[in-house]
């Protein structure tokens, strides 16, 4: 075997020139099926790798994209955004692409906050996965770098996107809830400034509108929207101030699988029966949503798919820097387990995360 083989070698080998080789290498351009796999062949012949830095170099890239997300994001009660995280690696591994990951917490300030790699200025493309503080987007922008808002839209900016069905799926939830019987159907989220949780409570409102359960909408007693991130303790609390309303719901629509898991939870706490006395439906479906007590009817997003679509985004944007921004939605599924189900299921006994104090 060739000890340090170069691309030059490779060329010479395959009796083509370099440019076909270095096409081959980069899957750009148009090299004839023939060519190709005679190339390839002496490429894993040879266990050819060519050094990154050197084919970066000449097209002037770096070969990373940047993912940054919230802190709160990535904590051991969020997992959405890992998955995100994890479809962009998958492509962009695929791609032949390096992902370098960061966290910023709820406040940001450029001369403290800025990311390593965005100060080196060592990357070619920028994902943000869910909400962040719209300082640090218009910072990016403002560098000129290709940049993609995963589940997260600022009015403002102007950019590519990759957003959910969010009204939509929430719409044909609280339909399923009222073809099951369920009328007094509450809404428990976090904060109406982040762009999902807006249209999830639009889907809401719209549905019970158009079903001529208008009472219902307007019943604020029924909703649960405060400042802040959604988390089981959000949940929890906002299941808890429902009940106690003398609003009496039977059923719960939640912004996300977390926050019905905290319902889950509260009414665990409370001895009701889940679905018999209350329906709960999340939004999601994370892991934990068919390990639930009972397991959860919710509403799936397709959450490595976005991951994997923001990185082809990027890779369109490097390829033609000119083109119209593009906003890419991807659909819900309605996941129907048992906690819809009435009749099918006992009492809310037991719930793999621990229970909220």
């Amino acid at each position: 075997m060739v000890t340090n083989i170069t691309i030059k070698d490779i060329a010479r080998m395959a009796g083509v020139s370099i440019s076909t080789v270095s096409l081959v290498l980069s899957k750009r351009g148009y090299v004839s099926e023939k060519t190709r796999q005679k190339v390839e062949k002496v490429i894993d012949n040879h266990s050819y790798y060519p050094r990154r830095s050197a084919r970066h170099l000449a097209s002037n890239r770096t070969g990373n994209f940047g993912f940054i997300t919230s802190d709160i994001h990535l904590s051991r009660t969020e997992f959405f955004y890992s998955r995100v995280l994890l479809g962009a690696e998958l492509e962009a591994r695929d791609k032949d692409y390096y992902v370098l990951l960061t966290t910023v917490g709820n406040q940001f300030a450029p001369r403290k906050d800025l990311p390593r790699f965005l100060k080196g200025r060592d990357v070619d493309g920028m994902i943000i996965a869910g909400a962040v503080p719209k300082t640090l987007v218009t910072y990016v922008r403002q560098l000129d770098i290709p940049l993609v808002l995963v589940d997260f839209k600022l009015p403002s900016i102007r950019c590519d996107q990759v957003l959910i069905e969010n009204f939509e799926g929430v719409y044909q939830a609280v339909n399923h809830l009222i073809q099951n019987g369920r009328r007094r159907i509450a809404f428990v989220g976090g904060s109406n400034y982040h762009h999902s949780i807006k249209e999830r409570f639009r889907g809401y409102r719209e549905a019970l509108l158009d079903a001529g359960l208008a009472d219902i909408a307007e019943d604020q007693r029924l909703q649960y929207l405060r400042e802040g991130e959604t988390s089981s303790q959000v949940g929890f609390q906002g299941l808890s101030d429902i009940m106690d309303s003398g609003a009496d719901p039977d059923g719960f629509v939640c912004s996300n699988d977390t926050t019905a898991i905290g319902c889950l939870q509260a009414l665990h706490s409370r001895h009701m029966n889940v679905p018999d006395d209350v329906a709960v439906v999340g939004f999601d479906d994370i892991g934990y949503a068919v390990h639930t007590r009972p397991p959860l009817t919710t509403l799936h997003v397709p959450k490595i798919e976005m991951g994997m679509q923001a990185v082809r985004i990027l890779l369109d944007r490097l390829e033609k820097p000119a083109a119209s921004y593009q906003t890419r939605m991807v659909d819900t599924e309605l996941m129907i387990r048992e906690s819809t189900f009435m009749g099918q299921t006992s009492e809310v006994s037991h719930l793999d995360a621990p229970l909220v104090k």
